[in-house]
């Protein structure tokens, strides 16, 4: 059984955008089934069909940047499984190793921007720190039978901002176990209040 088709029978073509256009859509909008999807092509960049052998690229990739792999438990692309975890010293770590790179720029405009767009669109909108951090949120939430209610399990986020004297600055802003409410509006308030912080920070290097 043939694995391709000759060149003559071709009726059309899609090539793919560069990745760093996906990347943009993936952090600037939390597309999660992208993020997992990076995971298997990882792995099929290595020749492999199995996806959870991304894995292995991505820690050797991790070592490579200076992040300490033993702070971090990663189960899938998108930190969504209940495993998943990271310390703010390996997110900081690995916001630091890209600020060094001469990608950088090309990164950070990947990233929501404070009370302009992508998740980030509605959040701290009459600060003065608006447009000027850009972080990734991040968000765990599980259902409460018993309480019928929603309930936070983290709320996170983490990216950058400039400081006055012109240098850019790595932050980690993070709520475990955040109580919750009975519909979304306590999860929108988490993603507010997480926003002020990074907003606060921003005003005090200035």
């Amino acid at each position: 059984m043939t694995r391709s088709y000759p060149s003559s029978s071709c009726v059309a073509a899609y090539v793919s955008p560069p990745y760093r256009d996906y990347a943009r859509l993936i952090l600037k909008v939390s597309h999660n089934l992208g993020a997992n999807l990076g995971v298997c092509l990882l792995a099929v960049h290595e020749g492999s069909s199995d996806a959870s052998d991304g894995f292995a690229v991505m820690r050797t990739f991790l070592e490579k940047a200076g992040v300490a792999v033993d702070q971090v438990v990663l189960n899938d692309g998108r930190g969504g499984d209940p495993g998943d975890r990271a310390t703010p010293l390996a997110v900081t770590q690995m916001l630091r190793y890209w600020s060094g790179r001469p990608d950088f720029a090309e990164f950070r405009a990947c990233l929501p921007i404070l009370g302009v767009d992508g998740s980030l669109t509605n959040v701290a909108t009459t600060s003065p720190a608006r447009g000027k951090v850009m972080a990734k949120t991040g968000t765990a939430v599980a259902g409460d039978d018993l309480g019928q209610r929603l309930a936070i399990q983290a709320k996170a986020l983490a990216g950058y901002f400039q400081a006055g004297d012109g240098s850019w600055r790595a932050f980690n802003a993070v709520v475990n176990d955040a109580s919750g409410g009975t519909d979304v509006t306590a999860v929108l308030e988490a993603n507010e209040d997480v926003g002020e912080v990074a907003a606060a920070l921003w005003q005090h290097a200035q």
